[in-house]
């Protein structure tokens, strides 16, 4: 069986993460999920709390976060890269 990543890209995304990841959890095909990675680009806003306190699955859930904005495909690509 084949298992997947789910990649987020967020970035001051605390307004509509959290029905994101309420929504993925409510899949059930989240067993084919081997983990979900929010990719934080720096948000100066609730985003990782909000999703930390939203996330219930079993699935692990990583957090990685940049240390400076650096948009969306950029960020992507970079985490692209290190999967």
């Amino acid at each position: 069986m084949n298992r997947y990543a789910i990649v987020i890209p967020a970035y001051n995304a605390s307004a509509s993460v959290g029905e994101t990841v309420d929504s993925l959890q409510a899949n059930t095909a989240l067993n084919f999920i081997s983990r979900v990675i929010l990719l934080d680009d720096c948000s100066v806003d609730s985003t990782v709390a909000v999703v930390r306190q939203h996330w219930r699955s079993t699935v692990p859930l990583e957090i990685w976060s940049n240390e400076r904005n650096m948009g969306e495909r950029r960020t992507v690509n970079a985490a692209m890269s290190q999967l």
